[in-house]
């Protein structure tokens, strides 16, 4: 992905950015490939922001065509932004999950502990997806990303407050691992 000074300087949408990743494309595909990638992903959150800001009311002294046009540049800057964070979030994530998982699982039950992890993590988010198409076609998109932005909040809640029983729980495999001292 796109990050520090590129990812400000050159989106896809840009004629003369565009044609120097074609040609970046050529002399290094894996780093072209990260950074279109990356791209998509600005343009995709560019995306959610003005759909966002078309569900606010269109009237009053800042309605004009200059006002439109300034909220979709600070939308693109701000979409690259996101996109950065956003993208190191999941991998900071990832890499964490996959990393407990590697340590603490038992030889013997890894690849079985891996498929369900695979599953979990990778296959209930297409069940995700079709739950909130259909709440977004009854109730409308801007109801449907509040209904998840709640249901993310209340998990996050409820993962915080489980955090103590779980810290108690996985300190004993820890110990016996080697992983952490057995006093602290």
């Amino acid at each position: 992905m796109l990050a520090g000074p590129d990812a400000a300087q050159a989106l896809a949408l840009d004629a003369k950015a565009l044609s120097g990743l074609k040609r970046e494309a050529h002399a290094n595909p894996a780093q072209a490939l990260a950074k279109a990638a990356g791209q998509f992903e600005a343009m995709f959150l560019q995306m959610v922001l003005k759909q966002m800001r078309e569900t606010l009311p269109r009237d009053g002294p800042l309605d004009s065509d200059a006002m439109r046009t300034y909220t979709s540049m600070f939308d693109q800057q701000i979409a690259l932004a996101l996109m950065v964070v956003a993208g190191g979030g999941v991998i900071l994530a990832a890499a964490a999950s996959n990393t407990i998982l590697q340590t603490v699982v038992s030889d013997d039950l890894r690849g079985r502990v891996a498929g369900f992890y695979t599953l979990a993590f990778l296959g209930v988010a297409p069940l995700g997806n079709l739950a909130a198409g259909a709440l977004a076609q009854y109730a409308g998109a801007p109801t449907t990303f509040l209904v998840n932005g709640l249901a993310c909040a209340a998990a996050g809640t409820w993962f915080l407050r489980q955090l103590p029983a779980l810290r108690a729980a996985i300190r004993p495999v820890y110990v016996k691992l080697g992983l952490v001292p057995a006093d602290e």
